[in-house]
């Protein structure tokens, strides 16, 4: 803080004399917190920026290496202090959700997985407006801020949070054409495209891909990279072991968004079970006219939520927090019983679609992910737009049954049952993300493979969304 007042002097001095100060980092290692760069973000009467103070993040981005495109590479890595600070304020906020204790591997893929949940990728061509200023944010650090970026955004925001974060992160680039990361994790080299990932919403990407350098969009330069030889390749069972271990974090931000969309918790309380489990019960704003709505989940010896477990949503024409104890719990278990009546309704609503429109019937195809889980796919009749196809996709349950409360209906512009595809069907275009994500922003999603290449297009997938409905 000392040292921020010191530099705001000097930029006052500098700034008479139209000299510019630029405070120059290789990295986001080691950075001053947020709060220091807010002390720098100075305006004057009018409410404009101190235009002589810069902040340079080279973050693996080289001039040296395209001398004809150096003063667009430095225009990447040159920031406002008061953008220095929004950036560095979403990387805490990442690194606050994170446990000290989780191994590197852990960290890193929390990191990635936080990036592509929170960032879309965007190419059009219009400039983005960051902190009242108009910039391509999406090619460096700001698209963490502005919620959207491109290839070299995302490759720019991993190395950033990954080296913020005190973890080994590498940028590389095939110029003109495409950015993503090497990461080093008990001396191995990892590569990981977080565009590609957050555009499916998938984890083919981390490390697992045995086949990432035979794709043409990764044919880096060996003598600038000379990394691309070395890497090693995760196992799923690594995979499982880090995803598990963060599981009770997404649950725990999940809820808490709920939560925060709905205003807040009007009222709580806490529930003694007869086998000696606590149930804590929250009631929110409901989206239901007339009912009042919850959150239950199981408590642990502090009393604090267990995340590991079920937390369970439901709807109630009572008030809960009025009633007795054995009172709230029989009324949960009523509702537990009027779910599973819902279910048998929603069979039958699921059976008489695809007896009207079922283009088979009620044939359908089964699909099995890398995960395990499996889910089945049928094609529906669409009379009105014979170019778009229209499907039902139910997943399954570990005991191989239907599962009549998660179907979600996808539109598509390609034949989902082409049987050369049917793996990328099965394993990037429906993972179990994706689709809870388009159906629940979009109605429906469109996937489809251009030249053998996996392509996510959100303008496309919202055309055809809004032209299905």
């Amino acid at each position: 803080a000392k040292k921020a007042d010191e530099l705001l002097a000097l930029s006052e001095e500098y700034r008479k004399k139209g000299i510019v100060l630029r405070l120059d980092f290789l990295s986001m290692a080691g950075m001053p917190s947020s709060e220091i760069f807010d002390r720098l973000s100075v305006k004057d009467k009018l409410g404009n920026h101190a235009e002589n103070i810069e902040i340079r993040v080279r973050n693996g981005l080289n001039e040296d290496h395209l001398p004809r495109m150096a003063e667009y590479t430095e225009d990447r890595t040159i920031y406002r202090p008061d953008q220095v600070s929004s950036i560095l304020k979403e990387f805490e906020k990442i690194e606050s959700k994170m446990d000290p204790k989780w191994p590197d591997l852990t960290k890193a893929l929390f990191i990635y997985q936080t990036i592509a949940e929170n960032v879309v990728y965007n190419g059009s061509t219009a400039l983005a407006r960051v902190n009242d200023v108009y910039t391509d944010s999406r090619r460096n650090l700001l698209g963490i801020v502005n919620r959207e970026c491109v290839c070299s955004g995302f490759a720019q925001i991993y190395k950033a949070a990954m080296n913020h974060a005190g973890l080994k992160c590498q940028y590389v680039n095939k110029p003109h054409h495409h950015s993503w990361n090497h990461i080093l994790v008990d001396d191995k080299i990892y590569a990981v495209d977080l565009t590609f990932d957050a555009s499916g919403k998938t984890l083919t990407h981390f490390g697992t891909d045995k086949d990432f350098y035979k794709d043409p969009d990764h044919r880096a330069d060996r003598r600038e990279y000379p990394e691309c030889d070395k890497i090693s390749f995760l196992t799923p069972e690594q995979l499982k072991k880090c995803r598990e271990q963060i599981r009770p974090v997404q649950k725990k931000e999940k809820v808490l968004n709920l939560i925060n969309e709905r205003g807040g918790i009007q009222t709580s309380r806490m529930l003694q079970l007869s086998n000696g489990e606590r149930l804590g019960i929250a009631a929110v704003k409901s989206v239901k006219p007339g009912y009042f709505e919850y959150l239950t989940g199981y408590c642990d010896k502090e009393g604090k939520i267990d995340y590991n477990k079920e937390v369970i949503k439901f709807f109630s024409k009572e008030d809960l927090m009025t009633l007795p104890a054995n009172k709230v719990w029989d009324e949960i278990q009523t509702i537990r019983n009027r779910q599973q009546n819902l279910v048998e309704i929603k069979k039958e609503e699921f059976l008489q679609e695809l007896d009207n429109r079922g283009e088979n019937g009620r044939k359908g195809t089964l699909f099995a992910r890398n995960d395990g889980s499996k889910f089945a796919l049928v094609r529906l009749k669409n009379p009105k737009y014979a170019e778009v196809h229209e499907y039902l996709l139910a997943e399954m349950d570990s005991d191989g049954k239907l599962n009549y409360m998660n179907i979600s209906r996808i539109y598509s512009e390609m034949d989902l049952f082409q049987p050369q595809w049917k793996q990328d069907v099965a394993d990037k275009l429906l993972s179990q993300k994706r689709v809870e994500e388009k159906v629940k922003n979009v109605g429906g999603y469109v996937g489809y493979i251009d030249n053998h290449h996996k392509t996510y297009n959100p303008a496309l997938e919202k055309l055809i969304g809004n032209y299905v409905r």
